[in-house]
């Protein structure tokens, strides 16, 4: 199992013994994007988009697959993946 997260920074925990470790703070909305589904695709799976982008910094094809979700351009992820279900 995993966890799907932006990183947002790092900082650092002490113990009651004085010693020190770093952890990374994750954060943020990951919307999904698109579904991927067994009967259509021959798998399971989301796309989770990353972030804003302007719209004329995405491309056209891009432009139509957020389209397809009925989001609105200032929506538009700056990076997107998919993560398989099982």
């Amino acid at each position: 199992m995993g966890l799907i997260a932006q990183k947002v920074g790092m900082t650092r925990v002490f113990t009651d013994e004085g010693t020190r470790s770093r952890h990374r703070v994750a954060g943020g909305q990951l919307p999904v994007v698109a579904q991927r589904n067994e009967e259509r695709d021959g798998y399971t799976a989301l796309q989770l988009g990353v972030g804003t982008a302007k719209v004329k910094r995405t491309s056209q094809p891009m432009r139509g697959h957020f389209a397809k979700r009925k989001s609105s351009q200032s929506e538009s992820s700056r990076n997107s993946g998919s993560v398989r279900m099982r």
